[in-house]
């Protein structure tokens, strides 16, 4: 079971530029999906080719922007929210002592960052792809030594390849 504790402890081993430079890979991958399918989607007044190369570029960099550093940011905060209502002292643990009340409150913000958790996984779930490719043509691009097809998660975070052994020794003693 995830602790605070323990998820702040191990904050200290995440790669910040590095976490940021595979975000940004994902979003580049985002947007160029998203991009792509609002361009031949988009209503017949966008037909001109210039009129589509905006399209996508807008896109292209609104959804790079905000793939990088909102959605996941976004996804981030709603997970840990979701810990902290669902925990053990949460919900269940109000509604096992009949405290309505607090179950009434928690319960649409649980299901609000649920939402928001969800969406956020989905689009960068998007760009997972684009780095998988990426990572087979370009290894020294992407800053992970293995990235799988599927990451169901809005930040994947890059940790210190040096620390990753002495947190797995301390997983061990535990």
């Amino acid at each position: 079971m995830y602790t605070f504790k323990g998820m702040i402890e191990n904050l200290k081993y995440v790669l910040w530029r590095s976490t940021l430079h595979l975000l940004f890979l994902r979003a580049i991958g985002f947007a160029l999906v998203v991009g792509t399918i609002a361009t031949f989607t988009s209503s017949p007044s966008f037909r001109s080719p210039f009129d589509m190369l905006l399209l996508w570029l807008l896109t292209v960099c609104v959804g790079t922007i905000g793939g990088t550093f909102i959605y996941p940011w976004i996804g981030f905060v709603a997970w840990w929210i979701l810990i902290l209502f669902v925990g053990e002292r949460g919900l269940r643990s109000w509604a096992q002592k009949s405290e309505t009340f607090m179950v009434l409150i928690a319960a649409p913000i649980v299901f609000i960052a649920g939402i928001a958790y969800l969406g956020c996984t989905l689009n960068a779930m998007v760009g997972d792809l684009f780095v998988l490719i990426l990572k087979r043509l370009k290894p020294q691009w992407v800053p992970v030594a293995k990235y799988g097809f599927f990451n169901p998660f809005p930040v994947v975070f890059v940790l210190d390849p040096e620390r990753i052994e002495q947190l797995e020794l301390m997983a061990d003693k535990k």
